[in-house]
């Protein structure tokens, strides 16, 4: 009936309906974004597949531009800071200010996500990185654990040394504490090689501020996030403790973060040593009904 229905179409209008037809196909709605609920077809040129990743600081997509396959994260910005971008487009500007660009475009290592480039569109700040087509740790612990299975000691090994690599990187070459290490920021391949990605926490050692105040002087928003969904490992806490402010993940903060004290590279040995424990033993290091007690 549908074909038959075609054929009394004129030329031009059948033409038109399927050129329609063909655009809407590329249509990707974000679902649940942090951003405006709208419907996209194209990112500066790139075309948006689907949604990968959800965090506290931005929304990440899978794209592509002429058959190759990116990651792009849109940073959520303040207000403030959009009515700043807007005057100031240039893509210098964007990477001095804020850190997550600043941090990651310095980075050049087999385990940490390539940074590639940074751009703004729409009052919109994005990041384009390298596409990993994986899954994460916690994903990858959670399959081992529901097959009731252990990792094999090699394959152990191998992800442990990767970890401890990308760390040394980080923290002998360039001052840089990651801040934020967490199975939900490690990303594996399907060979089981590992990439370190999103650099929101990251800071220099010679960055005055301290872990409390990490986010206040970027131009990247955190959303308040339940304390009792702790299960979902993608969380952040955002906790008022005294006059103390902290954003991450409480399972894998050291205690000087929750205290908002000033960090260093103890502090991503700490989460490290937090993931190890759960690599082999498929469960938390620390765990409580009411973890901020």
């Amino acid at each position: 009936k549908f074909i038959i229905s075609l054929n009394a179409i004129p030329r031009k209008d059948m033409i038109h309906l399927l050129m329609s037809l063909y655009n809407n196909s590329h249509v990707i709605k974000k679902e649940n974004s942090l951003s405006n609920s709208i419907n996209l077809i194209k990112i500066g040129g790139y075309i948006v597949h689907e949604l990968i990743g959800k965090g506290g600081f931005g929304d990440v997509y899978k794209v592509s531009l002429n058959g190759k396959f990116f990651a792009m994260k849109e940073l959520v910005l303040t207000e403030s800071a959009k009515k700043v971008f807007h005057k100031n487009k240039s893509l210098k500007f964007l990477e001095e200010n804020i850190r997550e660009i600043r941090t990651w475009k310095i980075m050049n290592h087999p385990n940490i996500v390539k940074y590639y480039s940074c751009f703004i569109e729409n009052d919109k700040a994005y990041i384009l990185m390298e596409y990993v087509d994986g899954i994460n740790l916690n994903e990858y612990l959670a399959e081992m654990k529901d097959l009731n299975s252990k990792l094999k000691f090699k394959d152990l090994i191998r992800i442990v040394i990767d970890i401890i690599c990308s760390l040394s990187y980080m923290h002998n070459e360039l001052g840089v504490v990651y801040g934020d290490l967490t199975p939900n920021n490690i990303l594996l391949d399907s060979k089981l090689n590992i990439k370190i990605s999103d650099f929101g926490l990251s800071k220099t050692l010679n960055e005055k501020e301290n872990i409390s105040m990490r986010y206040n002087n970027s131009f990247c928003l955190n959303t308040s996030i339940n304390v009792n969904n702790l299960n979902n490992l993608d969380c952040g806490i955002n906790h008022t403790n005294g006059n103390t402010n902290f954003v991450g993940n409480i399972l894998y903060s050291s205690p000087e973060i929750i205290r908002g004290d000033p960090i260093s590279f103890k502090s991503d040995i700490w989460a490290f040593g937090c993931i190890l424990y759960e690599i082999i033993m498929l469960r938390k290091t620390f765990w409580s009904d009411n973890m901020l007690n």
